[in-house]
């Protein structure tokens, strides 16, 4: 199966929604990360022009890997309370805040729209 550069391959979807479910949680006024969420921000990001989304895939995959040093394992396949606690702790650390703060803000900003 072949994939067009500007959008996300199925594992980065997978990827994407496990970052998404805990950096964007659903709530009464936002609904949970989807595919609409997925396609919204591969737009956005694309939009931004070349190589962008290209640049987008590269931090997520880094930012998934990031939980190796601090769980053993990478991001996506950790239970939701262990991710939004991974994901929270990357967060607060200053070597690591504006690559978290990268890679969820199309996130938000899709599940703001």
């Amino acid at each position: 199966m072949v994939f067009k550069m500007n959008r996300l391959t199925p594992s980065e979807r997978w990827t994407f929604l496990q970052i998404a479910e805990v950096a964007t949680p659903a709530g009464e006024r936002v609904p949970a990360p989807d595919a609409s969420t997925i396609a919204e921000v591969e737009t956005f990001v694309d939009d931004l022009g070349r190589g962008a989304l290209l640049g987008y895939r590269a931090l997520l995959r880094a930012l998934d890997v990031a939980a190796v040093p601090l769980t053993g394992k990478t991001l996506s396949p950790l239970g939701r309370e262990e991710r939004g606690a991974v994901l929270a702790r990357l967060a607060e650390n200053d070597k690591s805040f504006w690559f978290v703060r990268a890679a969820t803000a199309p996130m938000k900003i899709a599940q703001a729209r």
